[in-house]
């Protein structure tokens, strides 16, 4: 079952989600080694972007593949 849920196949999803641990662990630990004060700060969200910027006006959104199998394209409006 847990292969079903990866969206992988052969690969469980605990182990998909360890390496993601693990991989946001080495970057947080990096960060926190910095001399930049600004750095350091950033661990504490490490999994975040250091910037994030979202327009003022509305915008469609959508993904940057999607299966052609689908009868409609996927796309949002914000």
């Amino acid at each position: 079952m847990t292969e079903l849920c990866s969206g992988t196949p052969g690969i469980p999803l605990i182990r998909i989600l360890n390496v993601e641990y693990q991989e946001d662990k080495a970057v947080r630990e990096s960060k926190l080694q910095s001399k930049s004060f600004g750095t350091v700060k950033l661990a504490e969200r490490s999994t975040r972007f250091h910037v994030e910027t979202l327009p003022k006006s509305k915008y469609i959104i959508m993904p940057l593949t999607f299966s052609e199998h689908r009868r409609y394209v996927p796309i949002g409006f914000m």
